[in-house]
């Protein structure tokens, strides 16, 4: 009777063993524990603290009109990008207005609707907790009106004004806390230009700190009174 030897071979490999870092465990539940606790409305601050003007300048884009492309027409333009200190109560827009060279006088504006930026982004960060900075500026909604077929005797009237305007080279040096801030660039054909970013207390106020000011709140109100009686629009 043949015997057979059965002979069993155990290979054993060596095994890693991975071991948490005490610190690091203790860390991920903090952060675990703060985000459940976090209150919206912080994580909304904090997200308008770094991305308000991010969104701000895709929804409501200003700026000089680049080389090549400046009308042909146009004597000079002027345009206004307003960011209000109480966006709870008002809406940010931007304002241009040009000069043709027939004298005629066109107004183009763009304002946030039918809440300011900031508040639109707080809505949507309360329903979209994660979207980025981009996606969210593509969901602003806003408003667009031109005014060039409108009054045109106010509208020169304005441009007169604007000419008129003789700039300090010192700015003012009132201290404004939480100010409304305008943002302006003037621009010709020829290719001078200029910025100017200055901070107001508001358009309630019966003064204002700079010339600029003062004539940009009295184009605001033509433009807003123009819009509410339904002038024509595109």
């Amino acid at each position: 009777m043949n015997r057979f030897l059965l002979v069993a071979f155990i290979c054993v490999y060596p095994m890693t063993v991975l071991r948490a870092d005490p610190g690091q465990l203790e860390n991920q539940e903090s952060t675990a524990v703060r985000a459940a606790h976090e209150d919206p409305e912080d994580s909304a601050d904090a997200f308008l603290r770094r991305h308000y003007s991010d969104v701000v300048a895709v929804a409501l884009p200003a700026g000089f009109v680049a080389d090549g492309r400046f009308p042909e027409d146009v004597k000079w333009m002027v345009t206004v990008r307003v960011l209000p200190a109480n966006p709870d109560e008002e809406r940010e827009c931007v304002v241009t207005l040009r000069k043709h060279y027939d004298q005629k006088v066109s107004v183009h504006s763009i304002c946030a609707l039918p809440t300011s930026v900031a508040l639109q982004i707080r809505k949507l960060l309360r329903k979209q907790p994660d979207d980025d900075w981009q996606s969210l500026a593509k969901s602003m909604q806003v408003e667009q009106w031109d005014g060039s077929e409108t009054a045109q005797a106010q509208l020169r009237q304005l441009a007169v004004e604007f000419e008129a305007i003789r700039l300090d080279a010192v700015l003012p040096d009132e201290l404004i806390l939480h100010g409304t801030a305008y943002e302006i660039w003037c621009q010709s054909l020829w290719g001078n230009r200029m910025k100017l970013e200055l901070l107001g207390p508001g358009p309630e106020a019966t003064e204002q700190p700079h010339p600029l000011i003062t004539w940009f709140e009295k184009l605001r109100t033509f433009v807003e009174s123009a819009r509410e009686s339904k002038t024509p629009s595109n």
